[in-house]
């Protein structure tokens, strides 16, 4: 970190920033201040926004305090620039290159190759059913009144 470069900054916290010699915020009007000094503020969770060129106001943090935080111009896609694009990438395509059956590929042919149908025997399924006589049917209704009884 350079001790000579210098932010354009504001400070919208309220109260004493003591890391900058005991003086009071907010500062509302931008001034130029060190690195140092604003990595100081932003490190004592004091609200500092750089001042853009622009007017443009971009909140400083640990991570971006060093970092040049200007926004770059977007290009708007007018029909010549999609033009400009679509020869460059076809100046880049590559002719196709046939490729030989991978490892997988002749793995999957050998096991179509091996592989064996299991034999159908189809035998007829039979049901057996429990008949049960009247006798049998009498004595458990029988049984069941007898429980729902007491």
């Amino acid at each position: 970190m350079d001790n000579n470069e210098k932010k354009r900054i504001k400070v919208l916290s309220r109260g004493p920033i003591e890391c900058c010699g005991f003086i009071y915020g907010p500062i509302l009007t931008p001034y130029w201040e060190t690195l140092a000094k604003i990595f100081k503020m932003v490190s004592a969770n004091i609200h500092v926004v750089e001042v853009l060129e622009d007017g443009t106001e971009v909140k400083l943090t640990v991570e971006n305090f060093k970092r040049d935080n200007t926004v770059t111009p977007v290009v708007e896609a007018t029909p010549e620039v999609v033009e400009e694009v679509k020869e460059d990438i076809q100046e880049e395509v590559v002719e196709e290159v046939e490729v030989e059956p991978t490892v997988v590929e002749e793995v999957e042919d050998e096991i179509k190759l091996e592989t064996i149908e299991p034999e159908t025997t189809e035998e007829p399924v039979v049901e057996k059913t429990e008949t049960r006589t009247t006798d049998e049917v009498n004595n458990r209704n029988s049984n069941r009144n007898k429980h729902n009884r007491r």
